[in-house]
């Protein structure tokens, strides 16, 4: 006789968040105003991702097994020969818990382009952009696990009786053999962060007229908090009782033979991995003042002509505040140049194409202003006044 018991018990939670990081473009731009204009844009843009993960977990596998080929009595028996030969058992009980598995995936950068541009604005003029750009993920992961395995079970092929009988007596118990395996895992964590940020910051401060003001003050902050809590309480009880003796044979008259079975029986408890995760934080670098890239040349400012308004000499600056890479709060570098130059910028061919197209566009107002000057329409108001 054969007995096998197999149990297999799994409890699962699993959470996965997936927080795709938007592609975005930020551009700003003060362009083409008059002669002793005042204009400002002052923003703040503020993204913020927050992830809350909570998994429950509270199991309790109770297993009760009994299997016997024993027991059995040949007793006082008058003639012939007694024999008594029991079964095997196999036995195997297998309890799987796999509890609490949680995935963050925010996303990867890059996020995309930041330009500011301060062009083709009058003399005179105050112009002014000030940015203020913030970048918050929170992230929070709480997991519980409460495990309690108890496996009671018994396996017999013994316990037999031959008393009192007239022959020879032969008692042969089989063998058991099995085990009771428990593999615990709980509170798994893969938690991977992007550190928001731009692939490409370009500042432009570019043909603006004599005596202007013109200055870029940007503040870039990257926050990341992670708060994970993993807590798990496992408790595992298994109780046996294997038995292929305790025969009996009394009183009888003849040979008496007693043959027990081999009991060969494991018990494997495996936890783990329990609390267990992983943090990664940051993929990119969005901006980093060690490795500066190559300006790009400043453009040839135009000669004035007669009946113009003034030369390209005046007086401009540029200020720039920065906060680069996770919680920093130090400020950047403070770049100040002539009207007409070129803040240190990043970009690829059509960041470049753009300014080019800002220049000669530059080019081509300053031209229609200069030719103005000389139309008849121009020297008939002046006549006129005179």
């Amino acid at each position: 006789m054969a007995k096998r018991v197999l149990l297999a018990l799994s409890a699962l939670l699993f959470t996965t968040a997936l927080v795709s990081t938007p592609v975005r473009a930020e551009e700003f731009v003060i362009s083409g105003n008059g002669d002793g204009s005042s204009n400002e844009i002052s923003t703040t843009v503020t993204s913020e991702t927050t992830v809350t993960q909570t998994n429950d977990a509270n199991v309790s596998n109770e297993v009760n097994t009994s299997a016997n080929t024993g027991g059995n009595e040949a007793s006082s028996n008058t003639g012939g020969d007694t024999d008594i030969q029991t079964g095997s058992i196999e036995t195997q009980t297998t309890i799987d818990n796999q509890l609490n598995t949680s995935t963050i995936d925010t996303g990867c950068c890059p996020q995309g382009d930041l330009s500011a541009t301060i062009d083709g604005n009058g003399s005179d003029s105050t112009n002014a952009i000030d940015l203020t750009l913030t970048d918050q993920t929170n992230i929070s992961v709480y997991q519980t696990a409460n495990v309690q395995n108890t496996v009671i079970g018994s396996a017999n092929t013994g316990e037999n009786k031959a008393n009192n009988n007239n022959g020879n007596v032969t008692i042969e118990t089989g063998n058991i053999t099995g085990g009771v395996e428990i593999n615990n895992e709980a509170n798994q964590e893969n938690i991977h962060a992007a550190v928001g940020g731009f692939t490409d910051i370009a500042l432009l401060i570019s043909g603006n007229g004599v005596d202007s003001k013109n200055s870029i003050g940007l503040s870039l902050s990257n926050e990341t908090s992670i708060e994970k809590l993993s807590l798990a309480n496992i408790l595992n009880n298994i109780f046996f009782d294997l038995n292929t003796g305790r025969n009996e044979a009394n009183g009888n008259n003849g040979d008496v033979t007693m043959k027990t079975g081999d009991i060969v029986f494991g018990i494997s408890v495996h936890n783990g991995p329990i609390n267990r995760g992983g943090v990664d934080v940051g993929c990119c670098d969005p901006f980093d003042p060690a490795d500066p890239p190559t300006p790009t040349p400043p453009p040839t400012p135009p000669q004035p002509g007669t009946g113009g308004s003034g030369s390209q000499n005046g007086n401009g600056s540029s200020n720039g505040n920065g906060n680069g890479n996770g919680n920093g709060n130090g400020n950047g570098q403070t770049l100040a140049m002539a009207t007409g130059s070129i803040l240190p910028a990043t970009g690829n061919l059509a960041l470049l194409l753009l300014l080019l197209a800002n220049v000669a566009m530059f080019l081509f107002g300053l031209y229609l202003r200069l030719r103005a000057g000389r139309s008849p329409t121009r020297l008939a108001l002046i006549s006129r006044k005179a």
